[in-house]
């Protein structure tokens, strides 16, 4: 989206800076096409930092699970696919939907909104450099302390009178084999009096955002 936005934005000032339609700019297409060459080293740069960005798995011994590793390699692979896209179907798209009358951001309505509310704001910040940074940089240490009272959860203890329970078996199991396997946990769980209910499935759910393997239960207690 960060690609997108930016090169889309690029791009349209090309198309209407005056000195390169004093010049004989050439058509729409092709100044779209030079723009979106220009600025695709830079859209890939963009994307690969995050892509090749140290993995949460390997921040402790206690994270790296075979979970956390399936959504980490989901992340990289996002991240991966956003960066591809942008070098390749978004030049595309940009000949395509780039059409008709474009307005200047001077003229656009939401633009000189923004623009009419950030401009005082960044003539401060530059008229008074060194008074910002040091205004950062209290705000920087006046925020240590807090931070070391903070502890490691921000939401309190939950006592809602339900548990997941999510075991993981060997890869490479059979359909029948894992749901033999959640209809054994379920029956002990159960077993136990202070149980009320046990809902549990192997696998993933009919949805592109549960990319849990086979081999993966979700008993919910």
């Amino acid at each position: 989206m960060d690609a997108g936005l930016s090169r889309t934005q690029q791009t349209s000032v090309h198309v209407l800076w005056p000195a390169a339609r004093a010049r004989g700019a050439p058509a729409p297409d092709r100044l779209i096409c030079e723009t979106a060459i220009g600025l695709g080293h830079r859209a890939l740069m963009l994307g690969l930092p995050l892509t090749l960005s140290p993995r949460p798995a390997q921040v402790g011994p206690w994270l790296n699970t075979r979970k956390m590793c399936i959504r980490d390699s989901t992340k990289t692979f996002a991240m991966l696919g956003g960066a591809l896209l942008s070098v390749t179907l978004l030049p595309m798209l940009m000949v395509w939907l780039i059409r008709g009358r474009i307005l200047p951001e001077e003229k656009n309505p939401i633009s000189r909104v923004l623009i009419a509310a950030y401009r005082p704001v960044i003539t401060w910040v530059l008229r008074w450099r060194w008074l910002t940074i040091a205004l950062a940089v209290i705000a920087s240490l006046a925020s240590i302390w807090p931070a070391t009272r903070l502890g490691t959860e921000f939401m309190p203890t939950l006592n809602e009178g339900s548990i997941f329970y999510m075991p993981t078996s060997l890869p490479g199991m059979s359909v029948t084999k894992a749901a033999e396997l959640v209809q054994v946990q379920d029956k002990i769980i159960k077993s136990f009096p202070e149980v009320a209910s046990v809902i549990g499935k192997a696998g993933r759910a009919a949805t592109a955002t549960d990319p849990a393997p086979l081999e993966l239960s979700l008993i919910h207690i």
